[in-house]
């Protein structure tokens, strides 16, 4: 964890309640016993103007959002819940709740102890509510997605008061080219988040990134089919093979040419968000749109000073997204379109 500890002690639990209700009255000047990471969450979420008597998780999304966001997440949901149940098999888990988020910090599902369920209900911590930052204070699934790292986090390191009865752990989940997907985590209420915790959660988001992986390589196997496909028919054309999360596949030779690195392969396995050779206008990954219809988009050479318009073709692997194929025309010279959020 970075140097940090995970275990806490009862009087290290004492000193950290006492520099919390300081803090929450504006006094900053004795925070020697927080931990720093936790320290500057606490300014964050300050500063954000979460309230600290929070005792309910908001609800962000709404029930139709809910069930297209666990659908858009099936492999990663699939893959925790088999996680899930062989950790049981090693690990008693009576006591403890388990729980998967989005890369923003919403809960996609939760599970909770049969004699705990109505504990979870207080608090609101179904599907759909938000764990972020901003919106909750410091807890464990903000500081592992804010840290990309997995986190222990113990009783009134928590921001708001809903986290002050509770301790775990959360661990990041990855796609197989480093995109984070999500996170797991581990937690029980009413006592301490012992050390074996922070192991736990990290072989969980291991197992869970090697499932996906699973899938994610025979979903850029198919991307890949439909590059060769498109170049067969188009071979003088620039294409493009791109990953859901805007990592570059494969291109063709019209397309290497185009580029002004010295070796254009190495772009293959970079994220067009750092790729500086050339930039996108209205280009979405595929989670971000409803349809699996091509679509229009722009693709721009700057040190060039030359655009081409393109068509993009959504890839689908056992009926989920696996990429896109862009299929791009002539280049022609064109004044610099104002910057735009890529993939």
């Amino acid at each position: 964890m970075g140097g940090e500890s995970t275990a806490l002690t009862l009087q290290a639990a004492r000193e950290v309640r006492k520099a919390w209700e300081r803090f929450v009255t504006g006094d900053d000047t004795q925070l020697e016993h927080v931990r720093p990471a936790i320290r500057a969450s606490w300014q964050r979420s300050r500063h954000a103007g979460v309230n600290p008597q929070l005792r309910q998780l908001p609800t962000v999304w709404t029930p139709e959002e809910i069930e297209r966001k666990c659908r858009q997440h099936e492999h990663l949901l699939d893959a925790g819940g088999e996680a899930i149940a062989r950790l049981s098999q090693k690990f008693p888990l009576g006591a403890f709740f388990t729980g998967i988020v989005d890369k923003q910090g919403t809960l996609l599902s939760v599970a909770a102890p049969p004699q705990e369920r109505d504990t979870l209900a207080d608090v609101n911590g179904f599907p759909g509510a938000g764990l972020q930052e901003h919106l909750i204070g410091t807890n464990g699934a903000a500081m592992a997605l804010y840290l990309k790292r997995p986190y222990v986090m113990h009783w009134y390191e928590h921001y708001a008061e809903i986290g002050h009865q509770w301790g775990g752990g959360v661990a990041p989940i990855h796609s197989a080219c480093g995109e984070t997907l999500g996170a797991f985590g581990l937690s029980t209420c009413q006592a301490e988040a012992y050390t074996p915790i922070f192991e736990l959660v990290t072989a969980v988001a291991t197992f869970i990134e090697k499932r996906i992986g699973q899938f994610e390589e025979r979903a850029h196997f198919e991307v890949l089919q439909e590059l060769n496909r498109y170049l067969l028919k188009c071979p003088d054309s620039p294409l493009l093979a791109l990953c859901p999360h805007g990592c570059i596949l494969g291109l063709s030779p019209a397309m290497a040419k185009l580029v002004t690195s010295q070796q254009p392969e190495r772009l293959i396995g970079r994220f067009l968000r750092d790729v500086r050779d050339f930039r996108f206008e209205g280009l979405l990954p595929p989670m971000d749109r409803d349809s699996s219809e091509p679509y229009e988009s722009r693709l721009w050479f700057p040190q060039k000073e030359k655009a081409c318009a393109t068509t993009v073709i959504p890839v689908s692997k056992e009926g989920h997204e696996a990429g896109l194929v862009v299929v791009a025309r002539s280049p022609q010279h064109s004044v610099s379109p104002k910057a735009t959020k890529l993939v």
